[in-house]
């Protein structure tokens, strides 16, 4: 029996296999680069991602099969958004957790709402990402989910969510 061990990080994904004494039996690497469009925008396609994973699993598996991965472990970078529509078919590419660019909209909300309130709901403090706003706020507000599904638009999204911040303030 082994150990499976994955990471799945922000620019690489990587895969160990163990012996249950802890001997290393195998570990593969698959680099990847995420797309920056804008200075503070952070994506890449959610199939690179996907594509990393297999390549590592099965290859790392494939090296250890006289003491065949009976434990799997997996670790990830933290929030990424992967936007899909209602078949749950990628629309874009996804938003990773190091994207800047909804900063200041999560900091005027965090005024408009409360920093207290925002830690409520987020477990984390103000300097937070777009992707974990959008998803944190999506569960609060089911609705407004649904106009990123329809549009595949984030900054429709959060517009939306913005405008429900402004009418919920306090509650």
């Amino acid at each position: 029996m082994s150990l499976l061990a994955v990471d799945m990080g922000s620019t690489n994904c990587k895969a160990i296999a163990f012996s249950e004494d802890g001997r290393v039996l195998s570990q593969k690497t698959s680099s990847y680069a995420a797309e920056s469009p804008h200075s503070s925008s952070t994506e890449i396609a959610p199939e690179t991602f996907w594509q990393a994973l297999v390549a590592v699993t099965r290859g790392t598996a494939a090296e250890v099969n006289r003491d065949p991965v009976e434990v799997l472990a997996i670790s990830s970078h933290g929030e990424t958004f992967v936007p899909v529509d209602s078949r749950h078919r990628v629309i874009r590419l996804a938003i990773l957790n190091v994207d800047n660019r909804a900063v200041k909209e999560a900091n005027w909300l965090a005024s408009e709402v409360g920093k207290k309130k925002i830690f409520d709901i987020m477990t984390s403090d103000v300097g937070m990402k777009l992707s974990c706003l959008q998803v944190r706020l999506a569960e609060i507000k089911p609705k407004y989910e649904s106009a990123l599904q329809r549009t595949g638009s984030s900054w429709l999204w959060m517009s939306k969510t913005m405008e429900l911040a402004k009418k919920s303030k306090g509650t």
